[in-house]
């Protein structure tokens, strides 16, 4: 080693926790900018080619993981246990969180959806919960009550041609989507015209 350069030392950090965010309609790293951080730790994560959320260090408990969804997804946690001495920890495995769209968020055209607003005696409800009776997926309200439910599971079997006008709309079940909304203190159905490949706007309303 020459005169310029000294060995001060070794430094080494152990991976606690890989986290990795999903973008719920494409698949794939999510647009934007949403953040994750660990609950009571100060530690900006590392993110690797693959875009891992990569933390390091951390104590071995039960920790809170927060992502921050920024513009175009919902705020999400968990609870997740990063302690060795747990047989089922393995730091290797990341920790998945599939990001659900806001209002705000690109969707691609060609997709069935509907876009709008709950609300109870002329008063927007927040977190409430939006789903569509005997179809898969729930979504949740903003702040100002509004929502976007995506159809991703439909198919020719669930669109009806009107046989008088030609004009081909969303049927499972032989009937107009039934979409329910709940929240702690109440909940109604409300059935929604929806044509298939289209945005159809539409607000629940009790």
């Amino acid at each position: 080693m020459s005169d310029r350069w000294q060995q001060v030392g070794a430094f080494g950090h152990d991976l606690a926790l890989a986290v990795r965010l999903t973008d719920g309609v494409a698949g794939g790293r999510p647009i934007g900018t949403p953040s994750v951080r660990v609950g009571g730790v100060d530690e900006v994560p590392s993110r690797n080619r693959s875009g891992y959320h990569l933390f390091f260090d951390l104590p071995p408990t039960s920790v809170t993981v927060r992502v921050d969804g920024g513009a175009y997804y919902r705020d999400a946690s968990r609870t997740v246990d990063v302690d060795p001495s747990n047989p089922t920890y393995d730091p290797g495995t990341a920790e998945e969180f599939v990001l659900e769209p806001t209002p705000a968020y690109s969707f691609p055209s060609g997709l069935t959806r509907v876009r709008g607003q709950v609300r109870q005696s002329g008063q927007p409800v927040s977190d409430a919960e939006v789903s569509v009776q005997g179809l898969p997926g729930t979504v949740r309200t903003t702040d100002t009550g509004e929502f976007v439910y995506v159809f991703a599971d439909i198919d020719h079997t669930d669109v009806d041609r009107d046989p008088n006008t030609g004009v081909r709309y969303v049927m499972p079940g032989n009937a107009h989507p039934v979409f329910a909304v709940t929240w702690p203190n109440g909940g109604f159905t409300q059935s929604v015209t929806v044509r298939p490949g289209r945005l159809t706007s539409a607000n629940l309303t009790n």
